[in-house]
């Protein structure tokens, strides 16, 4: 088979008609020099690969000097992908699913190309192409959040050794082919739970073993859900929604929450990680613990891990990485001792560290900026303790 034969006769003719030129680098590879693109890029022209992933899978990239510059968030977001070599991949956070035609079809959109109006003059009804996909990620949106690695990161992390530890474990357990594949990090608030499993799903998109991340959040699936049946009927659908879109991964905070005690959501659960979905979930280590009504098949297919219990240095270094980077840190200039100040007084704050800590230190910075003072030391922070009622002493 020729190139020129893997693609729609009516496509081939609005190609050839634009002088876009068709060239195959490699068997699973299609390049497509000289696009038309929408008037919102650096160039008017790009060249697009669309490189076949296996299992009608695709994705697609652009020239790396091929840039987004509208105002349009939604397209400002596809264009963060990462470069490769002389190629930027896009970032539609979805791998492109169907043949090799929806795959182009799916990168014009992407660069808003003219060649969009021209293709449907020939009959051929777009959206017949792109629909799945579109539909595939929408309803993935009805249950939770889509982020990009950029989110993952975002408020800035600063690991110590000790939570790195934990993301490998999390990651290699995602990798693995045989059950247990889902990790179930145990914790308290403030444990670092969210951390580990952002920086998880982050190193997961960086090494290309997911294409996607889902935040979904246990009290988001119980909202409004008066009955049980109603819980564990909106559960289903969510899994049901991920593993149709393909490629998800999927975070769930509040696992205890979602499940809610229930055997058939737990059965759900269990069901869903044995068709392939890939999970990361959180849960309170003592609602765990207590809730003693899941089945077997889910506890046999989940590998606990609790986060690292962090020494003081380790904590001083969180409290070190967030003042740094902490908006109100240039206004403040902070004595010698206080993130160990800090350290020692977050055992009034709610919660577990390092989040009692960086709570603190948070109130402190804030009150000493909306203050106008320039230093903060240890009286600042026993100032801020006092004023949160909690010091008894």
């Amino acid at each position: 088979m020729t190139v020129r034969q893997k693609f729609n006769d009516k496509l081939v003719k609005v190609l050839d008609e634009n002088r876009i030129q068709i060239v195959e680098p490699h068997a699973q590879m299609l390049q497509l020099n000289g696009v038309l693109a929408g008037p919102q890029f650096t160039k008017p022209r790009t060249n697009m690969l669309v490189c076949d992933r296996g299992g009608s899978t695709w994705e697609v990239f652009v020239d790396e000097d091929f840039y987004y510059v509208g105002a349009d968030p939604e397209r400002r977001r596809l264009f963060c992908g990462a470069k490769q070599s002389r190629w930027l991949a896009l970032a539609p956070e979805e791998p492109v699913i169907g043949n090799l035609d929806r795959a182009v079809l799916c990168g014009l959109e992407f660069i808003d190309s003219p060649l969009q109006d021209a293709w449907r003059k020939y009959g051929e009804l777009r959206e017949e192409h792109l629909s799945p996909n579109r539909t595939a990620l929408k309803r993935l949106e009805t249950f939770g959040r889509v982020l990009s690695l950029p989110q993952l990161k975002t408020p800035i992390i600063h690991p110590t050794p000790g939570q790195k530890d934990r993301v490998a474990c999390v990651v290699e357990t995602v990798c693995r082919n045989r059950s247990p594949t889902c990790p179930l990090i145990l914790g308290g608030a403030g444990s670092g739970k969210s951390t580990i499993a952002r920086l998880a799903a982050a190193r997961l998109l960086e090494l290309g073993v997911e294409r996607r991340v889902l935040l979904v959040h246990g009290a988001a699936v119980c909202a409004g859900m008066i009955f049980p049946p109603q819980r564990d009927e909106r559960l289903g659908k969510a899994f049901e929604a991920a593993l149709h879109a393909g490629d998800v991964l999927v975070v769930l905070e509040q696992f205890d929450l979602a499940l809610g005690q229930s055997r058939v959501a737990a059965s759900l659960a269990a069901d869903a990680l044995d068709a392939g979905l890939k999970m990361i979930v959180m849960a309170d280590e003592a609602g765990w613990m207590e809730g003693g009504s899941q089945c077997d098949e889910l506890y046999r297919r989940v590998q606990p891990i609790l986060p690292h219990s962090l020494p003081m240095e380790e904590i001083g270094m969180i409290l070190k990485g967030r003042f740094d980077e902490h908006p109100f840190g240039e206004k403040v200039e902070p004595a010698p001792e206080l993130l160990t100040t800090v350290i020692k007084q977050s055992h009034w704050m709610p919660g577990d560290n390092p989040g009692a800590a960086l709570g603190l230190l948070e109130a402190v910075l804030a009150r000493a900026a909306l203050d106008g003072r320039k230093l903060v030391g240890p009286d600042d922070v026993y100032d801020a303790v006092d004023v949160y009622g909690v010091n008894e002493e």
